[in-house]
């Protein structure tokens, strides 16, 4: 009879050590390794971090004549089952969906809404399309991307235009056959016809 006390108490003390083993698996910010063969590839989609996915919002889609340094923003991501953590979220910019190429990659920043914000460092190509997404990442952790946004960036300046007037105001635009470096002698030359034509 004794033994059977003994063998039962020993019984519930592991079943409480496991179920306490579980719960704290279970707050763990970061998915468990026993999923996966490694810690990166510890959910479906290879990330490892208890988040939901957050969505890329602007520029929009597809959106075209976007800044050469944009900001892109998104929804952030919200964790499960984690009290009081505080993620960090990367923005990537590629020239292509597979993101081989990354043309910029950094830390945005966070408002009181939830928003999400990167400012893309260096400045883009002109004329050229892209696409970005961002994570939310705690320590060594990451979670799943978000959906993927593509944008076209704006045209540069145009080179080699001629000098034109507007409503009768001089603007300084460069003029193709001109070789001096700064188009001064155009320019003086051209205000001084448009202040005679003013004043007949």
């Amino acid at each position: 009879m004794y033994r059977l006390q003994m063998t039962a108490a020993a019984l519930a003390l592991c079943a409480a050590v496991a179920a306490a083993g579980c719960q704290r698996a279970l707050n763990s910010p970061a998915s468990p390794t026993a999923v996966r063969e490694s810690a990166s590839a510890a959910n479906a989609d290879g990330s490892n971090l208890k988040v939901t996915t957050p969505i890329a919002i602007n520029p929009l889609f597809e959106q075209t004549a976007v800044p050469l340094t944009p900001v892109l923003a998104g929804r952030i991501s919200f964790g499960r089952n984690v009290a009081n953590a505080t993620f960090s979220y990367r923005f990537q910019v590629a020239d292509a969906e597979s993101f081989a190429t990354i043309v910029s990659s950094g830390i945005g920043a966070v408002d009181a809404s939830g928003i999400a914000r990167f400012t893309v460092d260096p400045a883009l190509t002109a004329n050229k399309r892209y696409v970005w997404r961002f994570r939310a990442e705690l320590e060594d952790a990451f979670g799943p991307w978000s959906n993927v946004m593509a944008f076209t960036t704006a045209g540069g300046r145009a080179r080699g235009a001629a000098l034109r007037q507007v409503r009768g105001r001089p603007t300084r635009r460069r003029d193709s056959a001109c070789r001096c470096p700064t188009c001064r002698a155009c320019w003086r030359a051209l205000a001084t016809r448009a202040s005679r034509a003013r004043a007949d």
